[in-house]
């Protein structure tokens, strides 16, 4: 491992703005591949259990992490994750390279040297299945099945307060665990241990190309088949997964599992109209025009220039850029005219179903947020109902597992608009299916 992957991670985790895709992508862009997959691990990391990490080092620290600038916080951050998760990289080479970050800064480089080294000799690791039983204040839950116990409290005492000991054992906001432990009372732990799971990528094959095919070409690419789940594979490929021969030509795709549900349950056949309301970045777009070998009547609609180039894009690659679409515009008013025999919303949402991707979403699980989407969600409902033919479908998706944002958004719809009725819905826990989450439901226009 290189030194340069944690010398550009620590300048993601703390540039200015905070921490997201496209700018993590720039700064680690000059890296080698392998230094690339390195630094974005670091990042990834980190952010997806900052909490519990912060959790750690306040056991250790005098006066804690929060108190610490900035950039000391966050290689202090990298350094525990690694020592707790990471195997590839030896224990020494962890903490030596953490310390080498502050080279010039001789008070700092002796509190790293200090902290990660009295972390590494306070921990245990073990099997979770061996050392798990009752929530405790001395172990760390893993990704792996794997647990870490320490010789003293590093969590908040579950007794007290379960799901602050929640939150900071999965890095989720007090809320969301409380609203789990209610939802799920029997499997609350699991879909919040789901949410810390680091993903391989999923690969949907093309309409028309069998699993079979996009295994043998995984395989020509040098990469492998990791499982076989339902709609999509997850894959291991060498370098960037944009450059591998099948996504280039648009025989595969990168898409989650549920997200790829999406499209077959919304029923659309050849010949029909479709609206896509929230088409960005594409995926479900490109998805009906395979399954109807472009035999549709299909309006994809973006908000803004950003959106324009992502859906444009994903037509291209797939060999479908001739297809109009539509800009709401910036306040997403600009609602086209006339009526759809399907009609697609796959609203904006807390990502609450794909925490283990989406890691900054995490932290803004909280009740005024999620109120405030649920207005952004009725007013999407409602601008779409009249768009629906007599006959036809509004298919309601969300990549979120809180019924505020999926079973009483449709059932306030149906209230407010008697001429619709609930057709089928489906749930779909991350714990369930062993990667991500997400509701969707379909509603005939009578």
């Amino acid at each position: 491992m290189s030194f340069r992957a944690r010398q550009a991670a620590l300048k993601a985790l703390t540039a200015s703005p905070l921490p997201r895709d496209a700018h993590i992508r720039k700064v680690l862009a000059p890296l080698p591949v392998s230094d690339r997959r390195h630094a974005n691990d670091l990042v990834l990391g980190v952010e997806r259990r900052t909490q519990t990490w912060d959790s750690i080092l306040d056991a250790f620290l005098d006066h804690g992490v929060q108190r610490l600038p900035l950039g000391l916080r966050a290689a202090l951050r990298m350094g525990v994750y690694e020592l707790l998760s990471n195997d590839r990289v030896p224990v020494p080479i962890v903490i030596n390279e953490t310390v080498e970050l502050f080279r010039t800064q001789r008070k700092v480089k002796g509190l790293v040297n200090a902290v990660l080294r009295r972390i590494r000799d306070a921990m245990e690791s073990c099997d979770l299945a061996h050392c798990g039983g009752e929530p405790d204040v001395y172990r760390i839950q893993l990704s792996d099945g794997k647990a870490v116990r320490f010789d003293r409290a590093v969590l908040p005492d579950p007794a007290v307060s379960l799901q602050e000991w929640a939150a900071a054992q999965f890095s989720v906001t007090p809320w969301f665990a409380e609203r789990m432990i209610t939802l799920l009372p029997l499997e609350w732990e699991a879909l919040l241990r789901s949410t810390i799971a680091r993903l391989p990528v999923a690969l949907r094959p093309r309409v028309g190309v069998t699993k079979e095919d996009l295994a043998r070409m995984v395989s020509e690419a040098g990469g492998r088949v990791l499982r076989n789940l339902e709609t999509i594979l997850e894959v291991q490929i060498p370098g960037d997964i944009g450059v591998m021969p099948a996504v280039q030509s648009g025989l595969a795709r990168v898409q989650d599992l549920v997200t790829s549900e999406v499209v077959p349950f919304a029923e659309v056949l050849a010949g029909q109209s479709v609206l896509d309301a929230c088409a960005s970045p594409g995926g479900k777009t490109v998805h009906i025009l395979e399954t109807t070998q472009g035999n549709v009547r299909l309006l994809p609609c973006v908000r803004g220039a950003d959106e324009l180039s992502l859906v444009q894009s994903s037509l291209k690659a797939s060999g479908f850029e001739k297809v109009r679409i539509h800009d709401l515009g910036p306040k997403g008013d600009r609602w086209p005219k006339g009526t759809f025999d399907r009609v697609l919303l796959d609203v904006p949402c807390s990502n609450s179903g794909v925490f283990m991707k989406r890691t900054q979403a995490r932290y803004r699980c909280v009740p005024r947020d999620i109120e405030s989407l649920a207005r952004v969600q009725d007013k999407i409902l409602s601008r779409a109902a009249a768009s629906v033919a007599e006959g036809g479908r509004l298919i309601y998706s969300t990549c979120s597992i809180l019924p505020e944002e999926n079973q009483d958004r449709i059932a306030a719809f149906l209230l407010a608009h008697p001429e619709f009725r609930l057709e089928e819905e489906h749930l779909r826990y991350p714990h369930r299916t062993t990667r991500d989450g997400g509701y969707m439901a379909r509603l005939a226009r009578t």
